[in-house]
C-alpha cells in the first residue's frame, strides 16, 4: 500500500515537472521571437526595408537586388535577431545570479530561456549558412571565404555543445541527488523536465505554422535536441550540503494556463502579421 502511494506520488511529480517545463519552453521561445522579432522590424524600419513579422517567419518584401539593401542595411537587419537572442540568454543568467531561493518554475524558465537564446544565435547561425538563407547574405556580403563558413558552423556547434552541458550542471545543481542517483530515476527525471517538453513543444509550434513548416524550423528544433543530448551526457556530483529549492502549488496551474493565453494572443495578433 506504501509503495503504491510512493509510485503514485512519483507519477504526479513527475508529470507537473513536464506540465511546467513544457510552460516554460514555449514561453521562452516565444519570449525570444517576438522580442527578436519587433528589434528586427525597428532595425528594418530604419533601413527603410518593407518587412512583416508573422508568426512563423520574417518577410522582407524588397527584391534581393533592391539598391536600398546596402551594406549597412544586410548587416545590421540580419544580425539583429541573434545579437537580440544572445542578450536575452545572457541577461537571464545574470537574474538567475541575483536569486538565492530558487524555485523549480524558476529555474526551468531560466535554463529554457538560456538554451532557446543560444540556439536562436548559434544554432541559427549554423542553419543559415547551411541552409544558404538569411545570415548567410551577411557572410557574401563581408566576403568571408568558405572555409571560414565552415570554421563558423563548427564553432557554432561547439557553444550549443557548452550551453547544453552548462544547462545540465545548472539544473543538477539545483536537484536532490534522490531525483538522479540511480539511473532509471534520472531518466524519468531527464524525460519529464526536457526530452517530453521539448517533443510536446515542438508538435505545438509545427502546429501553429501548419502548413508552411519550413526548414528553418525544423533544423533548430534538431539543434535543440542536440543541446538536450549534451545537457543529458552531463555527470552529476556528490555534495555534502544540498541545495534548497522551492516547488509551488499554485504554478502547477498558473503557467500552463498563462502559456495557452499566450499561444491564443501570439495567434491572435500575428497570423496576419504586423509590419510596414
Amino acid at each position: 500500500m506504501l509503495l503504491e502511494k510512493r509510485n503514485k506520488l512519483a507519477v504526479i511529480s513527475y508529470f507537473s515537472l513536464f506540465l511546467q517545463s513544457l510552460s516554460f519552453y514555449v514561453l521562452a521561445y516565444l519570449l525570444i521571437y517576438v522580442f527578436a522579432g519587433i528589434s528586427t522590424l525597428y532595425i528594418a524600419y530604419d533601413m527603410d526595408i518593407p518587412t512583416r513579422l508573422l508568426a512563423d517567419e520574417i518577410q522582407f518584401n524588397l527584391a534581393d537586388d533592391s539598391p536600398l539593401w546596402t551594406f549597412d542595411a544586410i548587416v545590421s537587419v540580419f544580425m539583429t535577431a541573434p545579437v537580440i537572442s544572445f542578450i536575452v540568454g545572457v541577461v537571464s543568467l545574470l537574474i538567475y545570479q541575483f536569486f538565492t531561493r530558487i524555485s523549480v518554475s524558476f529555474l526551468l524558465a531560466t535554463i529554457w530561456l538560456f538554451l532557446h537564446a543560444f540556439n536562436q544565435t548559434f544554432g541559427l547561425v549554423s542553419e543559415d549558412l547551411i541552409t544558404q538563407t538569411g545570415l548567410t547574405r551577411v557572410a557574401n556580403t563581408l566576403e568571408i571565404a568558405n572555409f571560414m563558413i565552415v570554421i563558423t558552423i563548427g564553432v557554432s556547434l561547439f557553444f550549443l555543445f557548452k550551453a547544453g552541458s552548462f544547462g545540465g550542471k545548472l539544473f543538477f545543481f539545483h536537484m536532490p541527488e534522490i531525483f538522479y542517483l540511480k539511473k532509471i530515476h534520472r531518466l524519468k527525471l531527464l524525460l519529464s523536465a526536457f526530452f517530453l517538453p521539448w517533443i510536446a513543444g515542438s508538435l505545438i509550434f509545427f502546429v501553429i505554422s501548419w502548413p508552411s513548416i519550413t526548414p528553418k524550423e525544423i533544423i533548430l528544433s534538431l539543434l535543440m535536441l542536440f543541446m538536450l543530448i549534451c545537457l543529458a551526457f552531463v555527470r552529476p556530483h556528490k555534495r555534502e550540503v544540498q541545495p534548497g529549492i522551492g516547488q509551488k502549488a499554485w504554478h502547477l496551474v498558473f503557467f500552463p494556463l498563462l502559456t495557452i493565453g499566450v499561444i491564443i494572443a501570439f495567434w491572435h495578433f500575428l497570423k496576419d502579421g504586423i509590419g510596414f
